[in-house]
């Protein structure tokens, strides 16, 4: 009797439009690989673009669902992740009593897409994408460029989650 019931939810659930996936999210046959380019970067901000592919690269292969490779080692058929970081802007978000800034706000505004196959079929996109993060200002040049730096590099990890995340919402 329990094989019965197991025979007949499984023809029930295949009726209504439910699938096998490949265990990792995406339908049989999709690639499983990503193929992650460095952004352009057209803001004033060098080296943020390197920041994001790596974080990109860290954050699916910790998750796992798709393998990162650099673009130069895709294979055609496969997907691959492109963007643009379009600005960075640094403006004081909070002041002292005497007008000194005591938190900065950086502003990143991004383009993102992923493409599928030897078309470059679009698969996905997401423009603008713009995230937040404030650090913290400091008299001495040295203290605020490190502030700055750890910002931009959380804002890098929160963007590749992010990314992750609304990627694997599309499988």
């Amino acid at each position: 009797m329990p094989r019965l019931a197991l025979a007949i939810s499984a023809a029930l659930a295949l009726g209504c439009g439910y699938r096998l996936v490949g265990g990792d999210g995406l339908p049989a046959g999709e690639p499983r690989a990503i193929a992650i380019s460095i952004f352009e970067n057209r803001s004033a901000e060098p080296g943020f673009e390197r920041m994001i592919a790596d974080a990109l690269s860290e954050e699916f292969a910790r998750r796992g669902q798709l393998r990162p490779v650099w673009e130069q080692q895709s294979a055609p058929e496969g997907f691959a992740l492109h963007g643009v970081v379009r600005e960075v802007r640094v403006e004081p978000s909070a002041f002292s009593s005497v007008g000194l800034a005591l938190e900065n706000r950086i502003e990143v505004e991004l383009e993102i897409s992923l493409v599928r196959g030897p078309g470059r079929e679009l698969v996905w996109r997401h423009s603008p994408l713009v995230l937040r993060e404030v650090f913290l200002s400091s008299a001495d040049a040295q203290v605020r460029h490190s502030n700055r730096e750890q910002a931009l590099r959380r804002l890098a990890s929160d963007t590749a989650g992010r990314i992750h995340d609304e990627l694997q919402q599309t499988f």
